[in-house]
Formats: C-alpha cells, sequence, structure tokens
C-alpha cells in the first residue's frame, strides 16, 4: 500500500491486524477510564495483546504521606464548662437551679473509611504500557 498496490489479504484471513503500543503516566483512575473507554468500543475490535501497569511510587504509603482533613475545633457542651463550678450538695441543702437545657447534642458522625483511605490512597502515579492490535474485519468471501 505504501507502494500504491492495492492490499491483498492472505488467503485464510478473516481481520487485518494494526498493531499498536500506547505507554502514558496517570492516576489509577485515569488508567481505569482508558481500559474501559477500550473494551466498550462498538465499531472497533481490539485486542489486548499485553499490558502492564507499574506504580510510580515503589515504597508502601506512610503515615506521613496522607493529607488528612483538619478537624474542627472542639464547643464544649452547654454547662460542661462549669461542671464543677456548683460545689457540691450536701444531704438537707437545696441544688443550684439547673441550667435551662439547650438543643441536644448531635450524635458523632460514623466515620467513612472510605475517605479515609482516599486520603492515604490513590495519589501514586501509575505508568502504563498496553500493546494491542485494532482489528479490521475483511469482507466475506463468497464459498462456492
Amino acid at each position: 500500500e505504501e507502494e500504491g498496490q492495492p492490499y491483498t489479504p492472505p488467503a485464510n484471513a478473516v481481520a487485518r491486524q494494526f498493531p499498536l503500543e500506547i505507554t502514558f503516566t496517570g492516576t489509577e483512575k485515569a488508567a481505569r477510564e482508558f481500559l474501559s473507554s477500550i473494551v466498550k468500543q462498538d465499531d472497533q475490535y481490539i485486542v489486548i495483546r499485553s499490558l502492564r501497569i507499574t506504580n510510580m511510587k515503589k515504597d508502601p504509603p506512610k503515615a506521613e504521606d496522607a493529607k488528612f482533613d483538619k478537624p474542627a475545633e472542639a464547643k464544649p457542651a452547654a454547662g460542661a464548662a462549669d461542671a464543677f463550678g456548683g460545689g457540691f450538695v450536701l444531704p438537707g441543702e437545696e441544688a443550684a437551679p439547673a441550667a435551662a437545657p439547650e438543643a441536644a447534642p448531635e450524635a458523632p458522625k460514623a466515620s467513612d473509611s472510605s475517605r479515609i483511605l482516599a486520603q492515604v490512597l490513590g495519589t501514586e502515579q501509575v505508568m502504563v504500557v498496553v500493546r494491542l492490535d485494532l482489528l479490521q474485519f475483511l469482507p466475506a468471501k463468497k464459498i462456492n
């Protein structure tokens, strides 16, 4: 074809292969999206011959690698600052009037482990090397 001649397929060929090698570096999410897009092709047939995914970071994550959100400052509950300020009440004495109760304290939120893991893991870059064949199906031959 490069010399202007038409392509003549081998006798029993069903498809023509176009080999490709793609290499890129990105996040784990980008690698997943790329591989998902390859297998979802409707008008092309792609055969993955080899795939290698390498984490650019050789060491496992350490605690200091995490970028945790800073928790909000804890506010003392109503009356907690004065828990022992009123003194003791002995038998026969009257207790000091209780302060008006404010809104009930909110229940603490359950920790979301996936959110915590996302702050520690998933920030690494991965290198993806994929060798694939893009197939072009040849016209069907008539059998006599």
